[in-house]
């Protein structure tokens, strides 16, 4: 799914080589895991959830892609300014018994204070 970039404000814009304005773009995957999958080490299926979305999309599709009580919400590096995604381990849900844990990948061009004001944001656990 390719996200429409709806947050153009200033604050958000990033001016490229060129000088044009762009919009940070966020991607969101997702990793299932069941008991089948979790005995071999590997997980029952993973990909994107969505690609090139502005932050607040991004947090929707991370909210919507959730099934269960959502466990912990981790950066991928314990010095947060230093995060490349924000992963929301997912609780065993309640109908099928699978895990699924979706992931919110920051792009480059987001500087480490706004990925710590991004882990604030989401709720991470901080180390």
């Amino acid at each position: 799914m390719v996200c429409s970039l709806r947050s153009t404000t200033a604050r958000h814009r990033r001016e490229n080589q060129t000088g044009a304005t762009t919009v940070p773009k966020f991607n969101v995957t997702f990793e299932r895991i069941t008991d089948e999958s979790a005995e071999i080490g590997d997980v029952e299926g993973s990909g994107f959830v969505a690609e090139g979305c502005s932050l607040r999309d991004a947090v929707h599709f991370v909210e919507q892609s959730l099934r269960g009580d959502t466990e912990v919400i981790e950066p991928s590096d314990s010095d947060v300014g230093s995060a490349r995604w924000f992963t929301w381990l997912g609780g065993r849900h309640h109908a099928d018994g699978d895990f699924t844990n979706v992931s919110l990948h920051m792009p480059d061009s987001v500087t480490a204070s706004s990925r710590k004001r991004i882990g604030r944001l989401v709720g991470a656990v901080f180390c």
